[in-house]
């Protein structure tokens, strides 16, 4: 899908946890908790790590491969 590595339940997810992330920063503008807070650094993560593990590596990124390994082993650590 899209000339890279992402499987299609992968991109289904990513899009459905992107909607839920986006809810979830509306509904916390309405509200001062640090509970929505950190629900919204964890969904962000979540959001980048799948984008990260679905759509690197690629071949026309800017930069030497091992690169790419560690952006993407970077976000998951940090999840």
């Amino acid at each position: 899908m899209f000339n890279t590595s992402i499987h299609w339940t992968t991109f289904f997810y990513l899009l459905i946890d992107t909607v839920i992330v986006l809810f979830t920063l509306y509904q916390s503008k309405k509200k001062k908790r640090s509970g929505l807070n950190r629900f919204l650094y964890l969904g962000l993560l979540f959001v980048a790590y799948n984008f990260t593990g679905g759509f690197l590596p690629i071949d026309n990124f800017p930069g030497p491969i091992i690169l790419q390994y560690i952006i993407t082993y970077g976000v998951a650590i940090i999840l």
